[in-house]
């Protein structure tokens, strides 16, 4: 596969030592021949149809405002090329000046990347602050400096980027995890035509309403750490005894997430941070996130954002290209109303089909 760095270059400031040296060691594996940099809008542009069925890695250095003026000028690029890194494979790094604003520009990379078309894989983001405090316990857990911990995140990244393939099932096992009123919500209307689809699946579904998910707490980690051991979690109750398992077994996860208040629901917050446990003895690398997203109004995106930070940079679930599938409907089935949802559900189904079963 090709391979491209964008690296745009920040107007403000030319201070990216830092990001140029992590750059540098991230690389070394390859010659200046093997990786094509892209450093300006006008040469993403001159490449934007080249650009699918590539290896690619997006770093950005942000100045003391926390911006950069070239990013978003590529992600306009992007977002207006629909589907321009289809069947790529990506990855981000976010070096900051100051404590705020490498996540959010992050997640926001992320996403973008992802509705043209890219997979990422779990960890997608490796994010640099000012003062890299953000890497005071990776570093202390590995005998590292900070310096070295970012350094080791960002070559593992360019790693993952690399060795990353698809790996199909005869017969996949998705996990449909929810908190909805199945008599009235648009998006588990959504989800049982999308279920209609994958008669080829195995699936299950966990339903997180009704106080069966007590959120964490943050228990010490040796606590937590103790319990991950025997499969369990401090606090037990249904989603040790059932989606544990469930989790554990699934190729693939999808969340019903609808969007009421922009944001995630408390039943669904509390169920990704009490993974936590289960994640510290299962690794979730190799199973596929995706989702369905009703909004009433409008902020789907926002939503989404939460799931990708919670779940494919932190639980290191795999984003596949266009993960989740989005609606605005308010009054209940009035998500049908529009001609063309029934080929849309269709096309979201057989999405989800390509990564899962039908990958060569």
């Amino acid at each position: 596969m090709k391979k491209y760095l964008i690296y745009p270059r920040n107007l403000i400031t030319d201070d990216s030592s830092r990001l140029d040296q992590v750059l540098a060691l991230a690389l070394s594996p390859y010659t200046q021949d093997e990786i094509i940099w892209l450093r300006t809008p006008k040469e993403v542009l001159a490449q934007i149809h080249h650009l699918h069925d590539s290896q690619l890695l997006l770093a950005v250095h942000l100045g003391k405002s926390g911006l950069n003026s070239m990013l978003y000028q590529i992600i306009c690029i992007l977002r207006e090329h629909d589907d321009c890194l289809d069947h790529c494979i990506g990855g981000v790094i976010v070096d900051g000046c100051q404590e705020l604003y490498t996540k959010e520009t992050g997640r926001e990379i992320v996403f973008t990347m992802n509705r043209a078309g890219c997979t990422l894989p779990g960890g997608s983001l490796v994010e640099a602050t000012g003062s890299l405090k953000n890497y005071a316990i990776q570093a202390d857990n590995s005998h590292l400096t900070k310096q070295q911990a970012y350094e080791a995140s960002a070559c593992n990244l360019v790693e993952q980027i690399h060795s990353f393939h698809f790996t199909p099932h005869k017969k996949p096992k998705l996990l449909c995890i929810h908190a909805n009123n199945h008599f009235s919500s648009n998006t588990y209307a959504v989800w049982e035509k999308v279920k209609e689809q994958l008669s080829d699946f195995h699936i299950e579904e966990f339903n997180a309403r009704n106080g069966t998910i007590q959120d964490c707490t943050g228990c010490p980690f040796q606590m937590c750490k103790h319990y991950s051991e025997i499969g369990s979690c401090f606090y037990g109750g249904a989603i040790v005894e059932e989606a544990y398992p469930a989790v554990e077994a699934c190729d693939g996860i999808i969340f019903l997430a609808p969007n009421y208040n922009d944001a995630i629901s408390a039943n669904l917050s509390a169920f990704i941070n009490r993974l936590t446990s289960l994640y510290r003895k299962v690794s979730f690398s190799d199973k596929y996130l995706f989702s369905i997203i009703v909004s009433g109004y409008s902020g789907g995106d926002i939503v989404a954002n939460q799931l990708i930070s919670g779940l494919n940079m932190n639980k290191k679930f795999i984003l596949p290209g266009k993960f989740a599938f989005f609606k605005t409907a308010n009054n209940p089935g009035t998500v049908f109303l529009e001609e063309s949802i029934h080929d849309e559900i269709k096309d979201y189904a057989n999405l989800i089909r390509s990564y899962l079963k039908n990958q060569e």
